[in-house]
């Protein structure tokens, strides 16, 4: 369970106090200022050979992530600038496409990719995907970015009528390979609860921090600060 301790210390970034008060509970994300809560909308994505879900990202982490995915029953395209690094997964019941392809086909699409300026290309760039993706479809992105980027995001896909979450992962390749990741969460309550079942994949822990951005934030403290030592409940492993 992700929690937040009590203890004064010095903060780096204005939201930590914010992010401290929200906790995980019971499955349900609970905000100081109110309850959010939810009716279970897992049941549409329950039919697993009927959704279609695209990733893109295929490195160590992202691997044994989508393995997960396709352990638990669902089919995936996906995609990797390095083809070969796909082989395993293509072997193993994955299609192989390119983003625009895999964007129009997915209801969900999933990112792991390795830099912010990789994030921006291929998602808002010339050929980016969301110009691809389908309305009403969903964008996660699990890379390690900038909350800046992640609103950005955010918002263009918000104008397509598509749902966007910033999803920063910690727990490093051991951890995607137990399945026991940690996600932070930016974004709306409604379209994590949408979503979670899939997470819940390759995940141990999944909390709403907050707005669009505010996964990103809160990955950011990790490792800008000493906030691992606050008592953050999370088995950070090492970055990918």
């Amino acid at each position: 369970t992700f929690f937040f301790s009590s203890r004064r210390r010095h903060t780096r970034c204005r939201e930590v106090s914010w992010a401290r008060r929200c906790v995980q509970e019971t499955g349900y994300q609970r905000r100081v200022h109110g309850d959010f809560k939810f009716k279970d909308m897992a049941s549409a994505i329950l039919d697993k050979a009927a959704i279609k879900i695209g990733w893109i990202g295929t490195g160590v982490m992202g691997k044994s992530m989508c393995r997960h995915l396709m352990k638990s029953g669902y089919n995936l395209f996906i995609f990797n600038r390095t083809k070969e690094k796909t082989e395993e997964l293509v072997k193993e019941g994955a299609i192989y496409t390119e983003p625009e392809n895999l964007a129009k086909m997915s209801d969900i699409v999933f990112t792991m990719l390795g830099y912010p300026h990789d994030v921006e290309s291929v998602i808002l760039g010339e050929k980016g995907i969301l110009h691809s993706m389908k309305k009403g479809a969903y964008l996660i992105d699990h890379t390690t970015s900038s909350p800046a980027l992640a609103e950005k995001i955010f918002l263009e896909a918000q104008k397509l009528g598509i749902n966007s979450l910033d999803a920063p992962v910690s727990g490093g390749d051991v951890g995607a390979k137990a399945g026991k990741l940690a996600v932070m969460v930016g974004g709306n309550p409604e379209h994590l609860e949408f979503v979670k079942p899939l997470m819940q994949c390759y995940s141990a822990n999944i909390a709403l921090m907050g707005k669009a951005g505010f996964g990103q934030h809160t990955n950011c403290l990790l490792y800008t600060s000493d906030a691992a030592d606050e008592g953050l409940g999370v088995d950070l492993g090492g970055r990918r």
